[in-house]
């Protein structure tokens, strides 16, 4: 046999062993593979990231809007009120200087007035309701001054049905005010100083009189009674 002959059976070990994929090769191959899936991978996350963040933006936002829409009615609910009270005050002024302080006693006067009033008193929050109580208070329209046996109408008009509820009349003297059939649901009169006040069948449901005082005076409040009336109220 020639030196020079092959052993065809060398040869193919030879050329397996030559073509069998190295360490090398296999990491080659992997990071081949392995790149493109990071990358896309990485894509996804990111954009999946980003569709948060805009989510949680778009909350926000959202949030922020509903907040400043929320202010935006409170406020303008607010300057409704406002002027509200201030047409009331325009017609206050314009009736008493058209019918004096006694309202001429006329039936009609009186009727315009308590209409007028009692819608307003409807519209207004309770502080506000407290500004109308004092103007009417103070010219004489809704006090009872004067001795009598009639808990109502001795007033030139009565406030009888209006909602007073949650009003705050605190560290006040309050004198002969007239608020009979009234509704004065948690109103609060602590440390007040109550002087024949009429609160004939008025609604006093869970209202507060801490530290107030009920005074007396000399002379009678009223015919049957000598000092603050709760005559019939619901304080149930």
């Amino acid at each position: 046999m020639s030196k020079n002959t092959v052993n065809p059976s060398c040869q193919c070990q030879r050329e397996t062993k030559r073509h069998s994929p190295t360490c090398f090769e296999w990491i080659q191959l992997l990071v081949t593979f392995s790149v493109p899936v990071a990358i896309a991978l990485y894509t996804f996350l990111q954009n999946n990231n980003e569709q948060s963040i805009a989510l949680a933006n778009r909350e926000k936002d959202l949030e922020i809007a509903r907040k400043q829409r929320v202010q935006d009615l409170q406020i303008a609910d607010d300057q409704q009120k406002a002027n509200i009270l201030a047409v009331y005050e325009s017609f206050l002024i314009d009736h008493l200087n058209r019918y004096d302080t006694t309202l001429n006693e006329s039936t009609s006067a009186k009727f315009i007035a308590r209409l007028k009033t009692l819608t307003t008193v409807s519209q207004l929050d309770p502080t506000r309701k407290i500004f109308l109580i004092q103007s009417v208070s103070e010219a004489k329209l809704i006090v009872n001054d004067n001795n009598t046996s009639d808990h109502v109408v001795l007033v030139l008009f009565s406030l009888e049905e209006a909602d007073l509820s949650e009003i705050a009349f605190e560290n006040r003297r309050l004198k002969y005010l007239s608020l009979p059939k009234s509704n004065l649901t948690r109103a609060i009169f602590a440390f007040v100083d109550l002087s024949c006040i009429n609160f004939y069948w008025t609604v006093l449901i869970n209202t507060d009189f801490q530290y107030a005082s009920i005074l007396t005076t000399k002379n009678q409040c009223f015919l049957k009674f000598s000092h603050t009336i709760f005559y019939q109220s619901n304080n149930d």
